[in-house]
């Protein structure tokens, strides 16, 4: 009969660690909590404040509109009329919205994309136009909303092909950049209006989204981008006409315009020769 073995004591038998013994891996850090929240907050301060800019923004296209039918006097009918409103609210409803979104969305990204030609235009037009109009030094002297309405505008599209061009520019890229933000926000709106994955119809469109081939979904997209450059492009084309019926019709003074010239003068890119 075969004796029983005993296991030596566990003190006995555990041999020490050598020196050069690897060292147990480390579990890395778990990811910064913080970056997902901050995305989501300027996330949805690009959303909101494009919301309130927009506001602005379609009263404000909706001058040269008029001018396109009306001419100068209906555009100035119409901005002074929309001013009633915005004027007293201007740094709450303009710029603070402007800022707040040229601020998040140059923190979201860091590549260069349509945004930032859109900031590149609507930065020095609003200097242009809001800035520099109120400067107190003579000959300037403080421009009264009616001394730089659109006879203002008028007065530079007609000596200057450069800021006619730009302001169309700005009207068309400002557009379309309005446009895709609208469908994104659409988008997110349907995601959120789904309240559970147990819905039928919620789960139908699932599926069929899924089983969409990469090409459809492409084709789609292209479909959705050419509907919204046919309208910029509309919308561009109207602008164009207004600002070339405003040009037209500017009655600005030999005083006023002299006014004018110094607001030119006195812009940044003067010292390249765009004055």
């Amino acid at each position: 009969m075969a004796e029983p073995t005993i296991d030596p004591p566990a003190m006995l038998t555990d041999a020490p660690a050598p020196l050069d013994a690897p060292s147990p891996a480390v579990a890395p850090p778990p990811p910064a909590r913080w970056r997902p929240t901050l995305l989501r907050v300027l996330t949805h301060t690009q959303t909101a404040s494009a919301a309130v800019f927009a506001v602005f923004t379609a009263a404000h296209l909706a001058s040269p509109l008029a001018a396109a039918l009306g001419g100068i006097r209906a555009a100035d009918k119409t901005m002074m009329l929309a001013r009633e409103y915005y004027l007293p609210l201007e740094p709450l409803a303009v710029l603070a919205p402007l800022y707040l979104h040229l601020t998040s969305s140059l923190l979201r990204r860091a590549l260069l994309s349509l945004r930032y030609l859109l900031a590149l235009l609507a930065l020095p037009h609003t200097h242009m136009h809001r800035t520099l109009p109120r400067g107190a030094a003579p000959p300037i002297a403080r421009l009264s909303p009616a001394e730089w309405g659109y006879d203002f505008v008028g007065y530079a599209a007609s000596t200057r092909v450069w800021m006619r061009a730009g302001y169309v520019v700005l009207a068309g890229v400002g557009a379309y950049h309005a446009g895709v933000g609208a469908m994104k926000v659409v988008a997110r709106l349907r995601v959120r209006a789904v309240p559970d994955a147990a819905d039928a119809a919620a789960r139908a469109d699932a599926d069929q989204a899924q089983r969409q081939t990469p090409t459809t979904r492409r084709g789609k997209s292209r479909s959705r981008q050419a509907v919204l450059a046919a309208v910029v492009g509309g919308l561009a084309a109207l602008v164009a006409q207004g600002l070339a019926r405003i040009a037209r019709e500017a009655s600005a003074g030999p005083a006023l315009q002299r006014r004018y010239e110094a607001v030119f003068a006195a812009a940044p890119w003067a010292r390249i020769g765009l004055r």
